[in-house]
């Protein structure tokens, strides 16, 4: 950390560490330090087996002591005694860590790069340059996955290296199973990535000997739930789950464990290594102990020596005492003492595994061959007889085990049982008893207990969904761990509860609650560290190193008084532990074994003195002061720790050990020990409360009646909170920890980074203990689970402590429980004192009053919210018991009532009684109607027969002046058989709205009337203050402070708030839940109403009633029907606008309302297409019915129906089509078709006359053939089934009379009088009513109030993408063009286009929404059955008609277009109508324009057509086009056969076919060669240039568009020529037409008949005479020409 930014006067000394070096733990010991390091800070100290490493604050590396393999990087294998040396090779690297092996040592960089040296005899350098390295050398490290790593954290064993990436992926190398990466005993010189843990992510490692541990972060996400008993192999790597097998007279069951699913099932594995080798009791003592040296250098070999100690209870001597003299001390050696030291403190664990069940003191290895025999054979005959003394029989039986195991099992284990075997027998039993133990006495001090197996009692899966929701968040990784290990297992290093190896990293199960946050590997033991502080050990225990008997699997380790410890580190054969000590000064504990006295004495002696070199040295007094014992096998604290100051860290290999200590006196450093020493005690606390208090009550059966009651919500709430503490201080712990070892600058603390977090937790917390306060939950606790508190009561009261203990269990319970709430003062204080250690006008200081203001306040508001509790609950204890059951709740607070302040009802009764209660959620209005009049205030036998709750989200107050006539009261559902008072000439009276209910309320006074005034609204202000902060979810605490009393009479709550009620009265409403905004007692604004039959409303309101846009949803009530939901506008109340309704049968209309029924235009789809009668209907409609111009496609009868309707029913002129093609026009009346008609088939048939419906001839008339004849007389019978004529044939004549020619369209709807409902809707909505045309700028003001409307509708109601582009559309529109000019001009007409443009592509716009209505109604007329060549007619009329109604409609918008015709005079720029200019083709004679004729091209004609074709043809283009080739197919055909015969002619030949001057005969010579081809042989290489732009024709939409192109083709044409003839030509006719004719057989259009006769039909008639008149004539006739020309090839 880097705390340079403290106060200059301290800047110096800030957490400056020194190096302490010493051996064993004699209370008198004198560590040794070193000068050199006087001016540096010392970081990481790292020991070897004899040599020792130094990391300083400059990122620089020293070594000291012994470098025979050249460990210490000097380049010689020269001994270093006196004082530290550089590293200089390392000196440009900028170091971040160092770890010591045995005999080498290796550092990692800050970029990653690590360098080894030293030992190099199995490739702990990863170099094959010798076995001694004497120089850093850097290990190249490559991953050819991928990039190379970048490592973070070096650990170094005896023979190997793991090193950390900041991925979280290890590599390793050396020699052995401590790699992970299954080579054996063959050197790995290369680094590998051990892949076992590949997918997970690592957090820490360390390297022991011959075994590796690693910290993993638990991948919830990755685990597979447990299989079921009957599955029997892995599905991971197939492998049984179960393995047994039979050794000579023992049988040995293991589970598996698979790398990657370790989780499959938690049975413990039983094997002879297994068994508990300390439960040997007096059946072990007469055999040797074997105990295990680490690894000794002999002559440059390392082996493993087993050595047998013939006088090993002279090893047992435990503790560290101050004697009179040493010939007691030579006595205590040969008795071998066994004392303890009287200041341990025995902690009764019961969650410590199997082995704290017996007293028995154990060896720590296995006896072999022989030896191993006899000893399992005591061992488990002891098992046999403790079992039998032990065993309760109930549920313990060997059938219950033998169940449990899969069925391949079974038979082997129940024939190893039936051998009827004393010892079997004794085994299972053991076995029994072992797992019924675990299940009870499981886990004490478990840091995540909260997720452990429940008791046996507990058998509730509602408890057990509690317990989950106390649980820490998945989310919330800091803490969630798990612990790997690999390597050797003969001395049970590994803790997996055996002896054997594992070269693969392996789950070590035991530990996967524990939370571990540290490990450290001794030379065959090892230790970890919780975030609770509990020490856990296992591994090699031969001079009770482990803290507790021997152990193959963790167990945790008593430290006196249970201090956390939050430092470890691990020897050869001792072990250090740092925790907190007295004043918050850190003390160092001492476990296992010590040199002797002459190694002591010599320690670190220099040959030479030498001043400068060692500051102290480490010495034993001579004095007889001081007992000498060879170990200690419980922790003894170092007594002369707290005279080197304060320690940050410790180090331990070989005997060795080290500290750092911070030099500083100075306040800062002591504040920061306080702060972490603090913090780890309350985690501490916190984790023994969650563990052991919540556990049990929330699983207890004393807890069930809690569960539906008022008590047991809070009483979840509050520990589902309290986990959530538990994990944040638990972090913080972790963190600030670090801070004081100098790994972690102070200010990325999360509880200064993110302090947001902490405060909403606690803030929580308090909220959540108010509530248990408030309804004395305490109280309760103690009538009712008085058991329950008993069982805990020695727990509750360690917890409270001896200076704050508390009368009784109730209230040391609560004492425990308030504890966070008293932690945040101490955050306050601490985080204040850490702020006067930096300077003023600082970001860092500015930074911590900030969080310690915020927590400062965060106490203050607690307190506050502590005192409304008491003051509630005292109001409960006083309120009557059956009014108080219905009205107490955990959150709710009482803020005035009017027993104390005097409230009275305006129209009361003289012998009613009505008490007003004021809660931070409601108003309750309680009524006694009693004939004896009213009792005393405050007493408590008086009842209240009714009560109501009015929520304050939904109460308005206002004050009502005294002169004013009060208004009525008006309660509903309170009934008073007394007449009530007059209301009038009430004074000090104050109205209370509130949804379906009004209340008039006086007060004795004006001052009286104010306060309650003020109490309502300002509690009314702060529920909706506290609503709005929880629907922005806000992260920031919501604190509330008293307002001060000068602003009592200004609290005003909004008028328009947020609410939900549910609707008790007769209206439409009832029953109904309303969720939205409100005014005045009404919904007002947006909301959702539903009713219990499952219908919703969701939109807005005005004054209670849906106005504006909404969704109504009524769900089908029968299965395979629709819901009935209608999305659209609404007006008072009512469907009114545009909407959409589905019907319950699901037939669909789209259109316009009024009061609840379709009116206006619409379209209705009835049916499916397998539905009996389906129909899609697109017209006009008058209350709910068919009225006026409509168009209905009948599916079921294929025909489509086109004219008139009336009340539902087809009523007035109209044409059908169908499906065969038959077209008929007449007159209907109620859905008949009668009187004179006209049918035409699609053959041409036609037959005009009297029709029916059918169509049915029916009567006199006139039936001509295709040919021309005809038949006139009487017809009868349906069309198609056969018809009965009487009358006469006539041929066709000569020369047929026009009287005498079939006209059709006279009995259809004429195009000005269809869809005009469309058009009517669009003026009004630009404001025309009753022909009254709007002045332009109130039209545009209904633009701009449109385009917003639909704005805000568009992004409220979605918030995809599209809709935020529409939105984006609709402010393009929102800048107006100039509307106002008298006469347009060019600029003028191209920007009134251009707006156009945009208006038409936005629906919401008024044009936009009559276009795509017209578009609509368009392609519904005439796409499908519509698509008949004889509605051609109809279609261009249509559209001729839309657009002069439209230009109509735009002149109100632009009152400067003129009426039609209007010639305005453009510039020479272009324009859309002329975009290349009106200069003309040069010459062109014999097609030479007058001079009244040039001028007249030149003019600008605005027209409706001109204006508008360019925008809506494109829309209604492929219905129309459709009709044009349908109508011109036979000529088209006929055409394009000839084009084909045509084109299969070279350029040549049809130029010479066609009669095209030679001198226009033009070739590309370079074409011609690169085809290869003879002139003869060339196509379409002539003219290219002319025939791509002729055939754009076909791409193009209006007729001026059309014609454009042609006028651009003509000009290439001449443009060709004119730069072959490099001169200007003058043009014939003759030459012109068929050297045009020859670019029209090329360009190969299609249908250009249909293009010819849509440009004629359409073209604006000024164009057809002048230039492009004639051009266009041109191309009619090249058209004509091909199509009747005889073809002669």
């Amino acid at each position: 950390m880097n705390n340079s930014r403290a106060q200059d006067s301290e800047e110096k000394d800030v957490q400056q560490g020194e190096a302490c070096l010493w051996k064993g733990f004699l209370s008198n010991t004198s560590p040794l330090t070193f000068n050199i390091f006087a001016k540096k800070n010392v970081t990481k100290v790292s020991l070897g087996s004899k040599h020792c490493a130094f990391l300083v604050d400059r990122n620089e590396i020293y070594c000291h002591g012994s470098g025979e393999f050249g460990q210490l990087g000097t380049g010689k294998l020269d001994d270093v005694t006196e004082k530290p040396i550089l590293v200089r090779d390392l000196a440009s690297e900028n170091v971040i860590d160092v770890a010591c092996g045995s005999n080498h040592t290796g550092v990692v960089c800050s970029d990653g790069g690590v360098f080894c040296w030293g030992d190099n005899s199995a490739a702990q350098c990863a170099s094959d340059k010798g076995d001694k390295i004497t120089r850093p050398q850097q290990v190249h490290i490559t991953n050819p996955d991928g990039d190379d790593p970048l490592i973070m954290q070096i650990t170094c064993g005896d023979r190997h290296v793991n090193v950390l990436s900041n991925t979280g992926e290890i590599w390793s190398w050396g020699t052995g199973h401590q790699l992970g990466l299954g080579t054996g005993n063959n050197p790995v010189i290369v680094p590998q990535r051990v892949e076992a843990l590949k997918g997970r992510k690592v957090l820490s490692i360390s390297s022991g000997n011959v075994h590796s541990l690693a910290i993993v972060q638990k991948n919830r996400a990755g685990r597979s739930p447990t299989r079921p008993d009957d599955v029997s192999y892995c599905s991971k790597c197939n492998q049984e789950l179960f393995s047994v097998s039979d050794q000579s007279d023992t049988v040995i069951i293991c589970d598996h464990n698979c790398p990657d699913e370790v989780n499959l099932r938690s049975t413990p594995a039983y094997s002879i290594d297994s068994l508990d080798v300390s439960s040997v009791a007096t059946s072990a003592c007469s055999l040797p102990t074997v105990k295990v040296s680490p690894y000794i250098k002999n002559d440059s070999t390392k082996k493993v020596l087993f050595e047998a100690d013939e006088d090993a209870k002279s090893d047992d001597s435990e503790g560290t005492y101050t004697l009179e003299d040493t010939a007691k001390q030579a006595k205590s050696l040969e008795e071998g003492d066994d004392a303890t030291d009287s200041g341990m403190v025995d902690d009764t664990d019961q969650s410590q595994s199997l082995s704290d069940d017996y007293d028995e003191k154990a060896t720590t290895s296995f006896p072999k061959g022989k030896a191993a025999k006899e000893f399992l054979k005591k061992q488990l005959a002891v098992g046999k007889k403790k079992t039998l003394q032990r065993s309760t029989g109930k549920g313990q039986s060997e059938e219950r085990i033998v169940s449990k195991l899969p069925q391949v099992l079974q038979k082997r284990f129940n024939n190893f049982l039936s051998t009827g075997s004393e010892t079997a027998s004794s085994f299972v039993s053991k076995y029994i008893q072992s797992a019924s133990a675990d299940s009870v006495y499981e886990v004490n001090y478990d840091d995540n207990s909260m997720e452990g197996s429940l008791s046996s009692s507990m058998d509730s899966m509602q408890h057990k969904a509690w317990i989950a929701d106390v649980s820490p968040s998945a989310d919330d990784m800091t803490l969630q761990t798990e612990v790997w290990s690999w390597g050797k297992g003969n001395l049970g290093q590994l803790g997996q509860g055996d002896l054997l190896d594992r070269i693969q990293p392996t789950l070590i199960k035991t530990l996967s609650a524990k939370n571990i946050i540290r490990v450290a590997s001794g030379s065959a033991h090892s230790i970890v560290l919780s975030s609770s502080g509990q020490v856990y050990s296992w591994g090699s225990n031969n001079d009770g190193q482990l803290g507790h008997t021997g152990q193959l699997a963790p167990k945790r380790v008593k430290v006196p008084s249970n201090v956390p410890v939050w430092d470890i580190a691990a020897g050869t054969n001792h072990t250090l532990l740092l925790a907190d000590g007295q004043s918050y000064q850190p003390e160092i504990y001492y476990i296992g074994r010590q040199p002797g006295l002459q190694e002591l004495q010599s320690f670190i002696r220099p040959a030479t003195p030498d001043k400068d070199a060692v500051k102290r040295r480490s010495t034993i007094p001579k004095g007889p002061t001081v007992k000498y014992v060879p170990r200690v096998k419980q922790p003894e604290r170092l007594q002369f720790v707290r005279r080197l100051g304060w320690v940050r860290s410790i180090a331990a290999a070989g005997d060795q050990c080290a500290c750092i200590v911070d030099k500083n006196s100075s306040g800062f450093v002591s504040i920061l020990h306080e702060f972490a020493s603090t913090e780890r005690m309350f985690y501490q606390q916190l984790v023994t409360l969650k563990g052991q208090i919540f556990k049990s009550l929330l699983s207890t059966e004393f807890f069930k009646p809690l569960e539906s009651s008022v008590y047991g919500p809070p009483l979840k709430e509050i520990a589902d909170a309290f986990g959530v503490i538990s994990n944040i201080v638990g972090r913080n712990s972790i963190q600030i920890t670090a801070v004081v070892q100098n790994n972690q600058d102070l200010f990325d603390l999360s509880i200064l980074s993110n302090y947001k977090e902490s405060i909403e937790a606690f803030d929580r917390y308090g909220s959540y203990f108010a509530n248990l306060t408030a309804i004395a939950v305490f109280q309760h606790i103690g009538t009712n689970l008085g058991e329950f508190l008993a069982k805990h009561d020695t727990l509750l009261n360690e917890l409270v402590g001896e200076e704050e203990k508390q009368p009784n269990t109730v209230a040391a319970f609560h004492y425990v429980l308030l504890s966070p709430v008293k932690r945040i003062k101490e955050y306050s204080r601490l985080i204040g004192q850490i702020m006067q250690h930096f300077s003023h006008n600082t970001v860092e200081h500015s930074q911590l009053r900030e969080v310690g203001s915020t927590w400062e306040t965060l106490k203050n508001v607690i307190q506050i919210r502590l005192g409304d509790a008491e003051k509630t609950k005292a109001f409960w204890e006083g309120c009557p018991p059956k009014l108080a059951e219905q009205l107490k709740t955990p959150d709710r607070r009482i803020i005035r009532d009017s027993k104390t302040f005097t409230l009275n009802l305006a129209s009361a009764s003289r012998f009613s009684s009505n008490w007003f209660i004021l809660f931070n959620d409601v108003l309750v209005h309680t009524q006694h109607g009693g004939k004896s009049g009213i009792a005393k205030p405050g007493g408590k036998d008086q009842s209240f027969s009714s009560h109501l709750s009015y929520p304050l989200a939904t109460v308005w107050a206002e004050a009502v002046p005294d002169s004013d006539q009060a208004q009525e009261t008006d309660t509903p559902s309170m009934k008073d058989n007394d007449t009530p008072k007059s209301s009038k000439n009430q004074t000090h009276a104050i109205q209370l709205n509130m949804p379906e209910a009004s209340l008039l309320v006086s007060a004795p006074s004006s001052a009286h009337k104010k306060e309650w005034l003020w109490a309502i609204n300002q509690a009314i202000d702060t529920i909706l203050t506290n609503q709005k902060k929880e629907q922005k979810k806000d992260s920031t605490v919501p604190v509330i402070t008293p307002p001060p009393a000068q602003q009592k009479t200004g609290v005003v709550p909004p008028l328009t708030r947020h609410g939900k009620h549910v609707f008790q009265s007769g209206s439409k409403y009832k029953d109904a839940t309303y969720d939205g905004l409100w005014l005045s007692g009404k919904p007002h604004g947006k909301g959702i109403m539903v009713w219990p039959d499952g219908s919703k409303y969701t939109g807005k309101y005005i004054l209670g009633l849906q106005q504006g846009h909404g969704m109504y949803i009524i769900p089908a009530s029968e299965a395979g029907k629709s819901d009935y939901m209608y999305d659209g506008q609404w007006l008072e109340g009512k469907m009114h606008g545009a909407g959409i309704l589905r019907y319950h049968n699901g037939d669909i209309y789209e259109g316009y309302f009024k009061e609840n029924q379709r009116h206006g235009h619409g379209m209705l789809r009835c049916g499916s297409l397998t539905s009996s009668a389906p129909s899609v209907y697109i017209g006009e409609w008058v209350n709910d019915k068919r009225y006026g111009y409509g168009v209905m496609d009948d599916i079921n009868r294929g025909e489509k129906y086109m004219g008139m309707w009336q009340d539902d029913y087809r009523h007035g002129n109209a044409l059908v089509v169908t499906l065969d093609g038959v077209y008929y026009e007449g007159t209907f009346m109620h859905n008949k078709l009668s009187g004179v008609g006209l049918l035409v088939t699609e053959d041409g048939t036609c037959y005009e006359g009297e029709l029916a419906t059918g169509p049915t001839l029916n009567g006199k008339g006139v039936l001509r053939l295709p040919n021309g004849d005809f038949i006139e007389g009487t017809f009868t019978g349906l069309w198609g089934d056969g018809i009965k004529v009487n009358g006469n044939f006539n041929k066709a004549p000569l020369e047929t009379p026009d009287s005498a020619r079939v006209t059709s369209g006279q009995y259809v709807v004429e195009a000005e009088n269809k869809w005009e409902e469309i058009f009517t809707h669009c003026k009004s909505t630009l404001g025309c009513h009753d022909k009254i045309v709007p002045s332009p700028h109130k039209a545009w003001e209904a633009v701009a109030v449109a385009l917003s409307a639909g704005k805000r509708g568009q992004l409220a109601n979605s918030n995809d993408v599209q809709s935020k582009e529409g939105a984006g559309s609709i402010d393009r529109l929102e800048r107006i063009p100039v509307y106002d000019m008298d006469t347009i001009s060019d600029e003028d007409y191209v920007a009134i286009q251009n707006y156009l443009e945009k208006a038409f592509e936005v629906a919401l716009h008024p044009l936009g929404q009559l276009v795509a209505s017209l578009v609509d109604v368009y392609r519904a007329t005439y796409v499908g059955i519509g698509a008949n060549r004889i509605l051609l007619t109809y279609a261009v009329s249509e559209i001729k008609s839309y657009v002069t109604r439209l230009y109509k409609i735009l002149r109100i918008l632009f009152p400067g277009l003129p009426s039609e015709e209007t010639e305005v005079k453009p510039s020479q720029s272009p324009t859309r109508e002329n975009p290349y200019g009106y200069s003309s083709m040069h010459g062109y004679a014999g097609m030479q324009l007058s001079p009244v004729e040039k001028n007249d091209e030149k003019k600008l004609h605005i027209t409706s057509a001109g204006l508008l074709h360019p925008v809506l043809l494109p829309r209604l283009y492929p219905p129309l086009f459709t009709l044009y080739a349908l109508q011109n197919e036979n000529l088209d055909d006929k055409y394009w056969e000839r084009i084909l015969r045509l084109n299969k002619q070279s350029d040549i030949a049809l130029m010479a076919y066609l009669g095209v001057n030679l001198k226009f005969w033009l070739f590309d010579d370079s074409a011609v060669s690169t085809t290869k081809k003879t002139l003869s042989e060339t196509k379409d290489e002539c003219y290219t240039d002319a025939v791509e732009t002729l055939q754009q024709i076909s791409t193009t939409f209006s007729p001026s568009e059309k014609l454009r192109i042609l006028r651009q083709t003509f000009e290439t044409i001449n443009q060709s020529v004119e730069n072959s003839l490099k001169e200007e030509h003058m043009w014939s006719m003759d030459d012109l037409f068929p050297m045009f004719q020859y670019v029209v057989v090329r360009a190969r259009i299609r249908h250009l008949g249909s293009e010819i006769h849509l440009v004629d039909d359409l073209m604006e008639p000024h164009l057809a005479n002048g230039e492009l008149g004639l051009m266009f004539t041109t191309l009619k006739a090249c058209y004509f020409q091909i199509q009747n020309e005889k073809v002669a090839f």
